[in-house]
């Protein structure tokens, strides 16, 4: 899948290393990103297939980011799967609402993970 390329944004770098091992596996290109507006610039440039944004970063939050990718006729057709510890059911109406097409909660099983990204970039 050499070319589908994925975008992982998260602010701690034991975790986007795992995601980024793990989607390697699968052949994906990824990118990565530690700040959302690193994410907000690498998605304008890059155009991946799929964002997986984590929620609590500083500056700029995976929410906020979100809305901006979604109001921006470049990115607004990416699709961005959140990625977060934060469970409460508040939250995920906040993702959903920002425009995420799914919102995972960590810890995740990297197969789990690896499926649901199958769904969204075939």
């Amino acid at each position: 899948m050499k070319d589908k390329k994925i975008l992982v944004v998260d602010d701690e770098p034991h975790i986007l290393k795992l995601i980024e091992l793990t989607l390697k596996l699968k052949e994906f290109e990824v990118i990565t990103a530690s700040v959302g507006h690193e994410a907000l610039t690498l998605a304008e440039t890059h155009l991946p297939n799929l964002i997986i944004l984590d929620v609590m970063m500083p500056g700029l939050n995976g929410f906020e980011a979100a809305k901006i990718i979604k109001e921006n006729e470049l990115t607004k057709h990416i699709p961005i799967l959140f990625l977060t510890s934060k469970s409460q059911f508040s939250d995920e109406l906040k993702g959903y609402e920002a425009g995420a097409v799914e919102y995972l909660k960590k810890p995740i099983d990297p197969q789990f993970l690896l499926n649901k990204v199958d769904q969204y970039v075939q």
